[in-house]
């Protein structure tokens, strides 16, 4: 599905600060764009935030995530917290 929508098959794990980060990818249709795979795999919105049930941001099946409301920077939720 990524692939056919021009998102490489390369991944990575980026920090971004205070011990967070996220598995992220090129973008093909964006120059320099990078997007999260966990906002792909749920087709997340602007005013969305991807949370992870078991807190591990390694996890990217679609049982393991969900979406709420809101602004995500440094946000960590866990399902049930």
């Amino acid at each position: 599905m990524l692939l056919a929508e021009g998102y490489s098959d390369q991944w990575n794990f980026n920090r971004v600060g205070q011990g967070y980060g996220y598995v992220r990818c090129k973008n093909g249709k964006i120059k320099g764009g990078l997007s999260t795979v966990a906002r792909l795999v749920l087709g997340a919105g602007k005013k969305q935030m991807v949370h992870y049930r078991d807190g591990d941001r390694l996890n990217l099946c679609r049982s393991n995530l969900f979406i709420t409301r809101g602004n995500a920077r440094g946000a960590t939720l866990r399902a049930g917290a």
